[in-house]
Formats: structure tokens, sequence, C-alpha cells
């Protein structure tokens, strides 16, 4: 039988790897190759130990790979060779799914053990089978690492569209990483100006640079008295929280205007806390709002706006690295200076 290779997680900071039998794609399944996979916070977080962790482990879900065999019952949708991605597994049927809530869906989970044993999503292996209706074509002009970026950007989507921003909105952003870059992105995609808030200098001079309107040191200036002087003391229409922080939480609801919108994008390993005034929420009316994952139309979102280029992720990638340079590569993508960290297969 075939074989493929898979980098598997043994314990934290722990890597080997493996080789494994190539997988079979069952009824309404693909079989993907694997050519790159980004290493995303989830990735970095599960490798240093700080996210729980059935193990052995292969993790990886930002991958962009090339549709090797199909199993019966696939439709027309997707064909050999074309180059793709993916998203969330769902059933379609359960009382979440009816309801769009694709993420609380018990499929995404009960399918956690992937394959002979092995728990994760597989991008870090040579090939994976996936459901076809969670996989997304791309055109083939669009460099396999920038494919990797269609789930991250359907995450952001599906965020945003819970705060229905309009053009002329100004959208305050914290965290000048790859997460939050990305939202900025989005929210200039709406006609938003833009804000980031961050605490190192290169990352605002990067944003600068990607487009975003206005950047803040909070390190180095009064965060409020810029954010009022940008608003004629207002606060801004929309705060996204794209950092998984104590102080970017609580500043957030500093900075939002009367029926603002605070949403918390990131999730934080050890879990951050905010503190929260009952009687100032009730008095400003600002709505805080969570968000998670994404769903079928997002993602068919964000592979439209990566295909035409609409949004351009080139440069929120950062160092590439082989299979054998697994270990190096997890490395840099969890030093602190890093944006998106590419394995090639």
């Amino acid at each position: 039988m075939a074989k493929m290779r898979a980098i598997v997680f043994t314990g934290p900071e722990k890597l080997e790897i493996r080789e494994l039998d190539v997988p079979k794609p069952g009824p309404g399944e693909a079989l993907i190759r694997v050519k790159t996979c980004n290493i995303c916070t989830t990735e970095q977080g599960q490798y240093l130990g700080k996210r729980p962790l059935n193990y052995p482990y292969i993790g990886g879900h930002e991958f962009g790979g090339i549709v090797e065999e199909l199993g019966p019952d696939t439709g027309e949708d997707i064909a050999v060779g074309d180059h793709v991605a993916c998203g969330y597994t769902f059933c379609g049927q359960c009382w979440y799914c009816r309801r769009g809530i694709y993420t609380n869906c018990p499929t995404l989970y009960k399918t956690d053990i992937r394959y002979d044993g092995y728990y994760g999503m597989f991008g870090l292996a040579d090939y994976l089978v996936m459901p076809v209706k969670t996989i997304y074509s791309f055109s083939k002009s669009i460099p396999f690492a920038d494919i990797g970026f269609e789930e991250p950007l359907g995450t952001v989507i599906h965020g945003q569209k819970r705060l229905g921003i309009q053009p002329g909105d100004t959208v305050a952003v914290f965290g000048a990483g790859t997460m939050g870059m990305l939202n900025m992105m989005m929210a200039r995609n709406h006609g938003a100006k833009t804000v980031i808030i961050d605490i190192k200098q290169e990352r605002l001079e990067k944003a600068k640079g990607m487009g975003c309107d206005f950047v803040i040191n909070s390190n180095e200036e009064d965060m409020e008295d810029s954010i009022n002087s940008l608003t004629e003391s207002r606060g801004v229409d929309h705060v996204i929280v794209a950092v998984g922080n104590t102080i970017a939480n609580n500043q957030a609801l500093k900075i939002v205007r009367h029926k603002g919108n605070v949403l918390f994008f990131a999730a934080g390993y050890p879990k951050p806390e905010i503190t929260v005034d009952p009687n100032n929420i009730h008095y400003t009316e600002v709505a805080l709002i969570g968000t998670y994952g994404g769903d079928p139309d997002d993602f068919r979102a964000a592979c439209e706006l990566i295909n035409s280029k609409k949004i351009d992720v080139k440069a929120l990638l950062d160092e590439k690295y082989t299979v054998e340079e697994a270990e190096q590569a997890f490395k840099r993508a969890t030093s602190g200076s890093a944006y998106r960290v590419t394995i090639e297969f």
C-alpha cells in the first residue's frame, strides 16, 4: 500500500515524522494531496502544550492541495486535479446545522479521530480525506500557500457578518498579527476606515504598508486620546479583539462608541479575563459579540476574495520549510515575531 509522511505531535514541543498508509476516499469523499500547510495559532498552542490534545495528534487545517482521487457519489462540483482548500465537516441535518450553527455540529467533533487511531485535521500530512461538501476550488494561478488562507479568512468573514460594517464606519482592531491583519483587510473591503492597535512598532509599520489607515502603539501613546482625536471623541463604531489578552479585552470597552460593537475574535491560553460593568453596557447600549469558526457560505466567500485577489495575503506569509524541517518551522511559528509559517509537502 502507498505510504505518506505525517508530522505527529507526541507531546508538548515533541514532533515525529511518521510513515502511514495513504487513506482511501469513501462515498462523498475526496483524497487530497497536500502541497502546503500554514501553521495556525491553534497548532502553535497545541505544539507548546497550551491547548489540550489527545496524542498522537496530526494537526493542520490551513492547507492548499490537489484533488487526487474521488470516492463514489461525489457529484460534479469537484474534479481530480482541482486546487483546493477545505472548511469544516458538518452533517447538514442536526438541530445546529438546520439553524446555520455549523460550528456546533456534533459531526465536527465525532470525526476528530480521523484515521488509524490518530486525532486531528491531517493538513500536516502528505494526504488527507475530506467530504466533498467541505472542499472549495481555487484558480490554478493562486499559490498553494495563499490557498491556505481560505479557512482563517472565512472565520474573519463569519465574525464581521455579526458587525454589519458599513462604508465609512471606523473599525479598530487589537493585534497586528495574522488574524488582526486579515480583520483589518476585510474591514477595508467593506469600505471602513481602519485602526490597528499593537505594542510592536514593526508590526504597526507593516499594517500601514498593507493599507491600514491609522496605527496606535499603545505602549507609546494614550490609546483613548488617540481614538478620541480620530473620532471627535465619539469612539469607534466597531472594535475587533484579535488577541486573547485581558488588557485588550478591557481596553476595547473604553474606545467603542455608544451603540457600537465589540467582537471578541480571539481565544487565549491561558484563559484571558474581562471586567464588565453591567451599568455601563446598559447605558451605552454596547453589544458584546462572540465569534468562532465559519460556515460554508463564509468559506465560499473567502475563496472568491482570494481568487479575485481582493484580499491579497502575500504580505502575511513568513518563512517556508520542508517536512523534515518541521521542528524549525514550529520554533519559528511560535517565536512571537512570525506571521504564517508554511510547511511544503
